[in-house]
């Protein structure tokens, strides 16, 4: 996923996920709503997906340095993460967590965990 679509009734907004993720929490608590509200059962499901994959790959390189453990190969955006010192990697890793469990808890959508 790299472009996330939001369109409501006043105009739209493009998010480039990669970029923006892991985003503050003050940030994905004004976003997420409105990605549950406007945005597309298969744009949240890739999200999800993505945010999962994201949490489990700043994880694998907070414990095994490579972070290419628990994670697809061929996941190409964790590249940027590589060469980030292990300060940075951990507050990545601590933005990722609470972007996962916001947008779990916010039940913004489950359907791409089944």
């Amino acid at each position: 996923m790299d472009v996330l679509e939001i369109r409501y009734e006043n105009g739209h907004m493009t998010i480039n996920v990669p970029v923006y993720f892991p985003c503050l929490q003050k940030h994905a608590r004004k976003l997420f709503p409105m990605i549950k509200r406007y945005c597309t059962g298969k744009d949240r499901a890739a999200l999800g997906r993505y945010l999962y994959l994201l949490r489990a790959f700043l994880q694998a390189q907070m414990e095994t340095g490579d972070g290419f453990s628990g994670v697809p190969p061929d996941w190409e955006y964790g590249s940027r993460f590589v060469t980030y010192s292990v300060t940075e990697r951990k507050s990545l890793y601590k933005r990722a967590d609470s972007n996962y469990r916001l947008y779990c808890k916010l039940e913004v959508d489950d359907e791409w965990m089944k």
